[in-house]
């Protein structure tokens, strides 16, 4: 479908029309839209990879590089506007990147897992426990932890919502 959109003539009618200052404003926010995303799903990977012991931070670090590199020559200036808003409305259209909101979905439900299980654990401490101090502090964590769950709970509905995201 790509190829039937004449990415060169849209480009040049959108630069008659914006003006080429805007016309390159345009090109720099295609891509943060798409370069940002795929930098913070890279980067939050590379964490959870290093917290989970599979790479070394110096792995971490020169993956990223490799692929810092790699987006760098994908986004290269040409100096012309009309080319580079040409090029960039084509790639656009051919690669659906994770929108910001489902990044932020994804974050929101992996924190609330989080939560679930830090509750499962204070359950039974509590349970476990015979001390009524330390059984009293872990029902005012367990209060705190149902109320962050409860909190991102409503955060997850409204995001899946479309009438009442952002």
């Amino acid at each position: 479908m790509s190829d039937e959109i004449p990415w060169d003539r849209v480009a040049r009618k959108l630069l008659e029309t914006l003006g080429v200052e805007t016309g390159r404003a345009l090109f720099y926010a295609f891509i943060i839209n798409t370069v940002y995303p795929q930098l913070y799903e890279l980067i939050t990977d590379l964490v959870e990879k290093q917290k989970k012991g599979e790479i070394s931070r110096e792995d971490a670090v020169s993956i990223l590089e490799k692929e810092l590199q790699k987006m760098k020559t994908e986004v290269e200036l040409t100096g012309e506007p009309e080319r580079d808003l040409a090029l960039t409305l084509k790639k656009t259209a051919e690669t659906q990147t994770a929108s910001p909101r489902l990044v932020r979905l994804k974050n929101l439900i992996k924190d609330l897992e989080t939560y679930e299980e830090i509750k499962r654990e204070l359950i039974k401490k509590k349970y476990m426990t015979s001390d009524p101090d330390e059984r009293k502090k872990i029902e005012e964590d367990l209060q705190e932890v149902e109320k962050k769950i409860s909190e991102l709970r409503l955060a997850i509905e409204r995001l899946s919502s479309p009438l009442l995201a952002p």
